[in-house]
């Protein structure tokens, strides 16, 4: 099935910005903000690479079924998993994804990079 999009989900915080083309990149901030805040290096590795986390961004806004889909090793995917369910926790519900003219909520799959760079 071939689906319009609307719009992608974004974050309750973001709503004072009122139109979603700004509520989408202040969302989108918001989630690096905290993955940046709170990611720990896994301390027997000195590896660099990406983990993307995926999970499900129900019609009524709850975040589930948080699954590792890129890896690197198990130490990272472990890491990025903590911190994206963390992210989930602080930022849960919100604002679902709609489709089509009618803007009817609908289920999203997320897919959320995890970045691990040795500065």
């Amino acid at each position: 099935m071939f689906v319009t999009w609307e719009r992608m989900p974004t974050l309750h915080r973001c709503d004072s910005l009122g139109h979603h083309s700004e509520q989408l990149p202040c969302s989108e901030q918001i989630i690096r903000r905290i993955l940046a805040d709170n990611l720990r290096w896994p301390a027997e590795s000195c590896a660099e690479g990406m983990v993307v986390v995926s999970f499900y961004v129900e019609a009524d806004g709850r975040l589930h079924d948080f699954k590792v889909v890129r890896s690197l090793i198990p130490a990272f995917d472990a890491e990025a998993l903590r911190v994206v369910k963390l992210m989930a926790a602080q930022t849960e519900p919100w604002h679902p994804g709609t489709w089509a003219r009618e803007r009817k909520p609908m289920r999203v799959q997320y897919n959320l990079p995890v970045k691990f760079r040795l500065e």
